[in-house]
C-alpha cells in the first residue's frame, strides 16, 4: 500500500508498503506506468515477502528494470534511467 502520509516529490519513486500478496500487481503496474518504486516488505511474514520479491523481480526483468536492496526488507525497483546520485541518496536513507 502506498504511504499516504508521505507525498512523493517529483522524480521521487513511489513507496509501496506491502501488506498482502495482492500488492504485487500494484507494484508492477506502478513500475510499468510511473517508473521507479521503493518496495517495503517489512510488514509481512518472511515467506510472503520472499514470494512478493520473487514475483516483482521477475516482472521487473520483463520490464527491463532491476531490483536492488536499500535496507533490510526494502528494495528499489527501477530502470537504468534512475540517476546514480538519486539511487545513492535512497540507499543512504534506508541503510540506517
Amino acid at each position: 500500500m502506498t504511504n499516504p502520509n508521505e507525498p512523493n516529490e517529483p522524480n521521487e519513486p513511489d513507496t509501496i508498503m506491502v501488506e498482502t500478496l495482492s500488492d504485487c500487481s500494484r507494484i508492477v503496474e506502478t513500475i510499468r506506468d510511473k517508473g521507479p518504486v521503493i518496495m517495503d516488505l517489512r510488514a509481512i511474514e518472511a515467506a510472503d515477502a520472499q514470494r512478493v520479491r520473487d514475483y516483482v523481480i521477475g516482472a521487473a526483468f520483463a520490464l527491463r528494470a532491476e531490483a536492488s536492496t536499500l535496507g533490510v526488507g526494502v528494495y528499489l525497483v527501477a530502470g537504468q534511467d534512475l540517476p546514480a546520485e538519486q539511487e545513492q541518496q535512497l540507499r543512504h536513507r534506508y541503510s540506517s
